[in-house]
């Protein structure tokens, strides 16, 4: 493994045994590295190590027959062979499997003797082979002959790799290439340096017009951008200090890195910053071929919102690569879509269908060779077919028996009836085939022992398939290269659609699988959104060699990118992403610091992280919660934690309960069931605040989620279930201070968080600081006070209190408010407004809405059932 290079993408057999160590060993990646070679390497094999140690974690449960977690299926078949744009097989699951619960990309492992010899497959799910109950489509990776060696009723045990493939395979595949090239920007990434250059395509001459951010009404002119007395005033432009840095450097900086902490408006800026160069794209055209500027996010989520936005200004020459978008807006942007409705170049349909006849006539042999492979493996052949790989003496002598059907079954001990056939072939699969002296040496065959004559026939039959595989791996040779002729066909014309566009968008996955479109559009810009939760190698594989201008903007004290090892995150550093790792090595950044999500009264904890963030005077103006004292509270608690079966997951049924309750209480206030959000901790919380918000009409439309799958998002109301409670003072990932300030920055009205707050503060300095703003803003304790607006506040001690106050959404004394008429309301009191309300006395109030507000009705309209 000395050449990473080397190395094959999918694992073998010997891989998996091996020691990961050597495969990491003399790996640092602090400070400079001494060629690109060596950081792709160290890139590599780090990425590689976290797709493996997954795998060989999951191999050792097989082996030892725990099976905790992962899913075994047993009595799996390989059950024939489809060829449409490529090799693929159906595998028929048995009995309980289900080939849709498998996602297209995913590494399947089959073995037939124990994991003695292993082959891996992907799964391919195609429109047309869609995947049903039993069955499931996949290419076999480099293990043919593990193929051809297998009986059609040969039965295997097969798992899924606990590791998403093809989030990987692009990138390591990225990562060889890169070695080779020239690597953009890497005098910062690879060499360390920390003073940044000007764009190339920029000189000390060039122009800009900043037009469109110029309030209306004042003319703007064109200016140098690297002259500060002649940039304009950061209210003139209807920005703040900070965002006006952010636009210099992004403008003037071939590499800039953008900051952004919750609700500062990161996206806002990178709009900006968008419609900026997309405005003044002729700086750039004056001096290149024209390109686009290539917009990367980490997930489809962030991709649609941030093309949405784009959209307000540029509503032509937009192209999303990727077809996970779920925003109708963005559908005839999609380049297949754009594809069907482009001019094709003169010749395209020819060169097509020219290769699909090819393809057919190859396909028809491919499958030809793959049909007689398998009848070979399942039944024992006729003379005739093996006459050309027998010495000819040999065949006269078979011949010569009386035997005139199935000559070679009887010679090997088979009787007329076929009742031994299954012995047969379990004497075969014992003995290996001898070699040619030993055959020249054999007389009068049908006096051999059984065991000379199984060895001989196997000889006949390894040649035969050896021959049948040859043609199966020429026609497969060139298969392959009509269907890269195709493809290339295909990706000029997506080539030309791209190049014609202004703005390209794509996830981070879906840049290192079009790598070689991305690198002949050749984008000068690049903006990559969520660039901390990004790993290095997912940024650095989309990105081209082309690349000019690298604005990367993120937060890196949020969350970090995911691993699948502890280890290697702990060890190496492979959860620090190059937006971190940049800033970490002295590299300047400009950091956003007002912030416009949330009410004052909640951003003082978001200030134990970022101790210079600033209140906008938008969130002054955010209105208190209904119906609580305050808008943030700690309810500080005792309860016990447990765990979730088998699983590393942890939950807390006290908190689970609370915070149902809590949310069913705050849809009496009048919120929408939008308007709130519920959190956990934990996979295994979430899972149990669901069912039991499942079971309530009123709050079972609520969003609970993940603090890890809510990054990025917002709402009114946060309830946060920290879960972390137990003897042992274990808080396990609630010492993150990443995942911490997630949780604590995604509300903008009130923030509601039940844990275990002392065990937290004991063990972690950030939560003791959190702890100790709230005991001075006195929102810290066992017990949670609401309000009434008619009657005093009232307090919430435990669970069972909350029945009394959902009942109505009061407090639970009679209303005695006076209506309209002069009399007085008679009913529990409630937040339904009076107005609507009908007088149940004799006065005039009184038309046509009796008892519309008994307790029993009125109680059920308020839970909405």
């Amino acid at each position: 493994m000395n050449d990473f290079r080397e190395i094959p993408i999918c694992p073998t057999k010997q891989i998996l045994d091996s020691n990961l160590d050597l495969l990491l060993q003399d790996i640092n990646i602090e400070g400079p590295f001494s060629s690109t070679h060596h950081y792709a390497d160290a890139m590599f094999r780090l990425l590689y190590a976290d797709f493996i140690q997954p795998l060989k974690e999951a191999l050792a449960d097989v082996y030892s027959k725990k099976r905790h977690n992962i899913k075994c299926y047993t009595n799996v078949q390989i059950i024939g062979m489809d060829v449409d744009d490529g090799i693929h097989h159906m595998l028929s699951l048995g009995t309980g499997g289900s080939g849709s619960s498998f996602k297209n990309g995913s590494l399947l492992c089959l073995s037939c003797d124990q994991f003695n010899s292993i082959g891996f497959a992907t799964v391919i799910n195609k429109d047309k082979n869609k995947p049903t109950k039993e069955v499931v489509f996949v290419k076999f990776e480099n293990c043919l002959d593990f193929i051809f060696s297998c009986a059609s009723d040969t039965n295997f045990i097969m798992f899924e790799s606990p590791c998403f493939f093809e989030a990987y395979s692009h990138v390591l595949e990225g990562l060889k290439e890169m070695a080779s090239l020239p690597l953009p920007i890497e005098n910062y990434r690879v060499f360390g340096y920390t003073k940044v250059q000007q764009p190339s395509y920029l000189s000390g001459s060039s122009q800009y017009n900043l037009s469109t951010l110029f309030r209306q009404g004042v003319n703007a002119q064109y200016f140098n951008p690297f002259s500060p007395s002649q940039w304009p005033d950061a209210n003139r432009l209807g920005l703040n200090k900070q965002q006006l840095e952010a636009v210099k450097s992004a403008l003037t900086k071939e590499l800039c890195l953008i900051q952004g902490p919750p609700g500062t408006g990161k996206t806002f800026i990178s709009l900006v910053i968008m419609r900026l160069l997309l405005e003044n794209r002729w700086v750039v055209i004056s001096h290149r071929n024209p390109s686009p500027i290539l917009v990367v996010c980490y997930t489809n989520h962030a991709l649609d919102q941030f093309l949405q936005g784009v959209l307000q200004f540029c509503t032509e020459g937009l192209v999303r690569i990727g077809g996970n978008s779920t925003c109708e807006d963005l559908v005839r942007f999609n380049l297949r879509n754009v594809r069907e409705n482009y001019q094709k170049p003169r010749g395209f349909f020819k060169s097509i269908n020219g290769c699909n006849r090819q393809l057919k006539k190859l396909g028809r042999s491919l499958k030809e060779n793959y049909e007689k492979i398998c009848y070979a493996n399942d039944f024992i052949l006729d003379v005739l077919l093996l006459q050309d790989y027998m010495n000819p003496s040999h065949f006269q002598s078979i011949r010569s028996s009386s035997h005139n059907e199935d000559i070679l079954y009887c010679w090997l001990g088979g009787d007329s009836n076929k009742n031994n056939i299954a012995q047969v072939f379990d004497n075969l699969d014992s003995c290996d085939p001898m070699d040619s002296t030993e055959e020249n040496t054999l007389r009068q065959l049908w006096k051999l022992d059984q065991t000379t004559r199984y060895r001989l026939y196997k000889l006949w039959l390894s040649r035969y398939l050896n021959e049948i595989k040859r043609n199966f791996l020429i026609n497969l040779e060139n298969y392959e290269a009509v269907l890269a002729k195709k493809t290339q066909v295909r990706q000029e014309e997506d080539l030309a659609i791209l190049k014609a566009s202004r703005v390209v968008g794509v996830t981070t996955t879906g840049a290192a699988k079009r790598r070689k479109l991305l690198q002949a559009v050749g984008a000068t810009i690049v903006i990559v959104e969520e660039a901390a939760e990004v790993s290095e190698p997912h940024t650095i594989t989309a990105i081209s060699q082309h690349c000019e201008h690298l604005i990367l903007v993120g937060d890196h004290q949020q969350l970090r990118p995911k691993t699948e090892s502890y280890e290697l995150a702990k060890t190496f550093g492979l959860d620090i992403s190059l937006f971190e790792r940049l800033i970490k090595n002295n590299l300047n950044f400009i950091q956003l610091k007002e912030q416009h999500r949330m009410r004052p009264e909640i951003s003082i904890y978001a200030r134990h992280i970022y101790p210079e963030l600033t209140d906008g005077v938008s969130v002054l103006l955010r209105p208190p919660v209904r119906g609580l004292e305050k808008s943030v509270h700690f309810i500080n608690h005792a309860f016990l934690e447990d765990s979730v079966n088998a699983t590393k997951s942890k939950r807390n049924k006290y908190e689970a309960r609370y915070l149902t309750k809590l949310c069913q209480y705050l849809i009496l206030q009048g919120y929408s069931d939008t308007e709130i959000s519920i959190l956990g901790m934990y996979e295994g919380q979430v899972s149990l605040i669901k069912q039991y918000v499942s079971k309530v009409p009123a709050v079972r439309d609520v969003l609970v989620t993940t603090v890890d799958n809510f990054q990025g998002e917002q709402n009114k109301i946060i309830l946060l279930s920290l879960v972390r409670s137990n003897d042992r003072e274990n808080i396990g990932f609630l010492s993150s201070d990443n995942r911490v300030c997630v949780a604590m920055t995604r509300a903008q009205h009130g923030l509601y968080v039940l844990g275990n707050i002392d065990l937290l503060a004991r063990k972690s300095r950030l939560w003791g600081n959190i702890k100790q703003s709230a005991e001075l803003e006195k929102c810290i304790s066992p017990i949670l006070k609401l309000t009434c607006v008619q009657h005093d506040s009232y307090q919430i001690k435990d669970i069972s209190r909350f029945d009394d106050v959902i009942k109505t959404g009061g407090c639970g004394k009679l209303c005695q408010k006076k209506l309209t008429c002069g009399h007085v309301c008679p009913y529990l009191c409630h937040v339904t407004d009076h107005k609507d309300l009908v007088c149940q006395q004799d006065c005039l109030n009184a038309f046509g809405f009796d008892n519309i507000y008994s307790d029993r009705n009125y109680t059920a309209m308020a839970l909405g059932l």
